[in-house]
């Protein structure tokens, strides 16, 4: 009898540990809700400045400070087409207060593009919240003897390995998707990756780079400096909606893919839910805001707000599409 009441008290006292036990963890969280963050949080860009990615983090970051009641500071980490700044990202505190922005080039494609890679994309991170979309164009220089993106494809067949062409760095999608257009015409050019866009920019400008694929709504587009000549959509893409989509160009029965980048403020996995939940909360106000909109509409980006539960799957769905279809197109080393 005293060892059967010993160990009805022994359990009374660890039902009891366990309910105040789950209740003290339940307060902690909701008070880490409620306290996050209480200090300035890193916005780690894995380009460098002036680029297509820089400036959507400059555009959110200031807007998130105020959602969030502390300063988001943009902090451009660069190089090895993206996997540096994600590397950092990777190795630093699972705690809310380094923020990535990455997406479809740095987590996804890069996978097929590079041999080995010095973090796990998938077991490393996680959504937070889904950003934008980012519709891509092909832009040539103004000296190119080319009208349309048909006569492209037959003065790059005309003259196998002649012109180059330009891209972030291996495995971006500005890569990704020239060499899939250039295969798919049965054409030869050589790939000159950059360590940004801004630098490969000036390069086409210049003439000394024949064509690329970068993201629509750039000042040189608009201005004449460079030339558009299609834009690698379903839809024709709201800040050039005068510019035809690849099938509109004739070209639908030989470019295989259309491939919109998209971007999100990413985390280490491993983030308190709480925390998470806080940054997607500020993401989606960011987004609804109409300055915002405006400033994405004149980029040429489309805000896609969704729940963190919507952004990981859509990773996670993503993934299993391009990773085989970049890793047959056999890019290492080209």
């Amino acid at each position: 009898m005293t060892t059967s009441l010993h160990r009805r008290r022994v359990l009374r006292a660890g039902l009891a540990f366990g309910v105040s036990g789950a209740g003290a963890l339940a307060a902690t969280s909701i008070a880490r809700a409620a306290t996050y963050p209480t200090r300035v949080v890193n916005f780690v860009v894995p380009y460098g400045a002036g680029g297509p990615f820089d400036i959507t983090a400059r555009v959110v970051a200031e807007r998130m400070s105020k959602h969030l009641g502390q300063t988001v500071v943009v902090d451009n980490r660069s190089g090895a087409g993206g996997m540096i700044g994600c590397t950092y990202v990777a190795r630093a505190p699972a705690d809310g207060y380094t923020l990535l922005l990455g997406g479809l080039t740095t987590h996804i494609l890069m996978q097929g593009a590079v041999e080995t890679m010095p973090f796990d994309p998938i077991k490393d991170f996680t959504v937070a919240s889904l950003l934008s979309k980012m519709p891509l164009v092909m832009v040539v220089n103004n000296d190119l003897p080319v009208k349309d993106l048909r006569s492209l494809a037959d003065l790059l067949r005309n003259n196998p390995g002649k012109y180059d062409f330009a891209s972030a760095g291996n495995g971006t999608s500005g890569h990704i998707l020239a060499q899939n257009f250039v295969d798919s015409i049965g054409a030869k050019a050589v790939h000159v990756p950059y360590r940004n866009s801004v630098n490969a920019y000036t390069d086409l400008r210049g003439g000394r780079i024949a064509f690329m694929v970068q993201t629509s709504g750039s000042t040189e587009m608009r201005s004449g400096v460079v030339r558009p000549l299609a834009v690698f959509s379903d839809k024709r893409s709201p800040a050039m909606p005068n510019l035809p989509t690849v099938a509109e160009a004739g070209l639908a029965d030989r470019v295989k893919y259309n491939l919109e980048p998209w971007q999100a403020v990413m985390v280490r996995r491993g983030t308190p839910a709480d925390v998470i939940a806080r940054l997607n909360a500020a993401v989606t106000a960011t987004l609804a805001d109409p300055a915002l909109q405006a400033r994405f509409d004149e980029l040429g980006f489309v805000a896609t707000p969704a729940t963190q539960e919507q952004g990981e799957r859509y990773f996670q769905e993503e993934n299993k599409r391009w990773v085989p279809i970049v890793k047959a197109m056999d890019l290492v080393g080209r």
